[in-house]
């Protein structure tokens, strides 16, 4: 099938391509009702003829025809937008652009911290909601001892649509987050008591005799 028989089936419902490709459960109630609404007016045309007046049913086929046009035009407009990007990442990547995501995982794996949250922080100025580059800077900055800051991207995460996918994720690096926090409390407990240990004062060397 090609591409614009493709996108000539995401047209036939509303909310269907948004439902389908990002299970976004408000494009979902609205294929609901757009299907509630559409049986309704049949019912009402064909069937139970008494239960609204022609000028009733009339309204009705004049909004479910307004749905369709707005929904059609909204699913274009959206495939039209993803396909433009897709061909700039394909003319920037044969220019031999890299990616700044790939290039902070790059980074990442050889502990260069410093140019890897760079990269990170690039990549959310162009894309302010993607979720892996959000995931793995929470990742860094926890690995770099700022756990206010991991928990606070781990937040901002998780109230994404796109979170679901990486729940298990999220959960392990929360795990990881209150594990520091335990080995740091315990670590600074360990010290204090140290400390309390030491004898207060100079001793008195005169006593020795």
């Amino acid at each position: 099938m090609t591409q614009s028989r493709k996108a000539l089936w995401w047209l036939v419902w509303p909310g269907l391509r948004q439902a389908w490709v990002h299970s976004s459960y408000p494009a979902l109630a609205l294929g609901v009702g757009a299907a509630l609404l559409l049986n309704l007016l049949l019912a009402t045309e064909f069937v139970w003829t008494e239960w609204l007046s022609s000028t009733a049913r009339l309204v009705g086929w004049l909004g479910v025809l307004t749905i369709w046009s707005m929904t059609a035009a909204v699913t274009w407009l959206a495939i039209s937008r993803e396909r433009g990007q897709a061909a700039a990442r394909l003319a920037g990547g044969e220019a031999g652009e890299v990616e700044p995501l790939a290039a902070a995982i790059d980074e990442y794996l050889r502990g260069k911290w410093y140019e890897a949250e760079r990269l990170l922080r690039q990549q959310m100025r162009r894309e302010k909601k993607d979720a892996e580059a959000m995931l793995m800077l929470a990742t860094l900055c926890r690995h770099t001892g700022r756990l206010e800051e991991a928990e606070r991207r781990l937040d901002e995460l998780a109230a994404l649509e796109a979170a679901r996918k990486w729940e298990v994720e999220i959960a392990a690096e929360r795990k990881l987050l209150d594990r520091h926090r335990t080995d740091d409390q315990q670590t600074d407990s360990e010290f204090h008591t140290d400390h309390n240990d030491v004898p207060h004062g100079t001793p008195d060397m005169t006593r020795a005799a």
